[in-house]
């Protein structure tokens, strides 16, 4: 209605329609044909005093509150062009989120889900190497990655014995291209090392353990030396720059991972496993068996991670969806983008 509207000199403006008045028939529907009103604003209204959260998911007022709340009600496309790990960081500190699209391997949806999930947080698992890899490895791995510091470890697995540090500091990308590790880095005595029974899992003893330190980075280490994950200094900093950025219980950047209904059994697993909060089963048609038996599968063997179903555009969809597929949001809409061809 929206486009007959902007497309027909004839139609007639759309102060003409009205939300409370109209039939559903006669309605734009698209964002271009639906004005605000403005309302009244007093003396007292700040932007501090401003709440535009939304819930997520579903939840019954009074009684219980949503498994997923968004600060801003934004969400990006699952779409190659649109939502990508710089998208979903950049989206989850604001207070929104994105859905990591689906149109790519398993292995790089996986990849792109726990790049969001390891930008930041109370622990994280940090990049590894070994003693012996090439500091040319390590510069390529640093700019592929993004990430300044490479915790080293015995045999270069994540949860190795620990040994030390390798920083974009400790070496010159030409000059010692050709030295090992070892010979640069930083020994696990020069480092700040919690212990794990310091800290557990606790995020505020954590926090409090970071700020007095004098180290940027610290170790938390098993009582055999082992390492288990980091605590970052500047994730306390960035919280308080990104106030309203959506986290979780570990203080993660927060992501939505869109699935098919053809690879499911084996995509599901695998962005479940990287950390993904929400899996969005992404098709132009949700009204379909296709998409009951993907949820059932998400919801029986992941029943923490909430399901988005759709797209449906009609009632009786709405209601398979939330009945019959037990998801916990639903995706309205078909063909409202200008470059969309669905609806043909």
């Amino acid at each position: 209605m929206a486009r007959e509207i902007i497309r027909n000199p004839q139609a007639l403006p759309l102060s003409s329609y009205s939300v409370r008045e109209a039939s559903f028939g006669e309605l734009p529907s698209g964002y271009r044909g639906l004005i605000t009103l403005p309302g009244y604003i007093s003396r007292d209204l700040s932007p501090d005093s401003i709440d535009i959260s939304s819930p997520l998911t579903k939840y019954r007022p009074g009684k219980n509150e949503p498994a997923i709340r968004l600060n801003i009600p934004v969400i990006s496309a699952a779409m190659q062009s649109v939502s990508g790990q710089k998208m979903g960081i950049a989206l989850a500190r604001l207070g929104g989120l994105a859905a990591i699209y689906c149109s790519q391997t398993i292995e790089e949806e996986a990849d792109m889900i726990k790049a969001v999930k390891r930008h930041k947080g109370a622990f994280i698992e940090p990049e590894v190497v070994s003693p012996e890899d090439t500091i040319e490895y390590v510069a390529e791995r640093m700019e592929r990655t993004g990430y300044s510091k490479f915790f080293v470890t015995r045999d270069g697995v994540q949860h190795g014995m620990l040994l030390g540090l390798v920083t974009d500091n400790d070496f010159d990308a030409e000059m010692h291209k050709g030295q090992k590790v070892m010979q640069r880095m930083r020994p696990v005595r020069e480092l700040d090392v919690v212990y794990n029974d310091e800290v557990s899992h606790d995020v505020k003893k954590a926090n409090e353990r970071a700020k007095s330190s004098h180290h940027s980075a610290l170790p938390v280490i098993y009582s055999d030396g082992r390492l288990r994950d980091v605590i970052f200094r500047r994730d306390i900093r960035d919280h308080r720059e990104h106030k309203t950025e959506l986290i979780d219980d570990m203080k993660r950047l927060r992501v939505i991972a869109a699935v098919n209904t053809h690879d499911y059994e084996d995509r599901i697993p695998a962005v479940a496993d990287s950390g993904a909060d929400l899996i969005l089963i992404d098709t132009s048609q949700g009204w379909t068996d296709h998409l009951a038996d993907t949820s059932h599968f998400a919801l029986k063997k992941y029943p923490g991670i909430p399901v988005i179903g759709g797209n449906v555009v009609t009632a009786e969809g709405f209601n398979f969806l939330v009945r019959d597929c037990g998801v916990d949001s639903v995706k309205v809409g078909m063909g409202i983008a200008s470059i969309c061809i669905t609806p043909k």
